[in-house]
């Protein structure tokens, strides 16, 4: 699947809102909760989804790998499971 540069972008811009976004929910707000409720335990917490926001953001080539390659400030401690693995489906013709 090709994805045109400007849409790329975007969707970059728009992991990166929603990463800054659950930065700033504390631990036990409604939205970890909401999250937790969803997923059915709290292994997979909001830090989990920062960090698959992080890759995600760093793999369209929108940051380079802050919050991924570098230490940032955590809520909770990380997921004692591992983050939900995406294959790459995104081509570069």
């Amino acid at each position: 699947m090709n994805i045109s540069p400007d849409d790329v972008a975007e969707l970059g811009q728009l992991l990166q809102f929603l990463d800054d976004w659950l930065a700033a929910c504390p631990r036990h707000c409604p939205v970890d909760e909401s999250l937790t409720r969803f997923v059915g335990c709290d292994a997979y917490d909001i830090e989990s989804l920062r960090d698959d926001l992080a890759r995600f953001t760093f793999l369209l080539g929108e940051n380079d790998g802050e919050g991924l390659f570098s230490a940032r400030t955590r809520l909770n401690k990380p997921a004692a499971i591992p983050s939900l693995a995406v294959a790459n489906t995104v081509s570069s013709s």
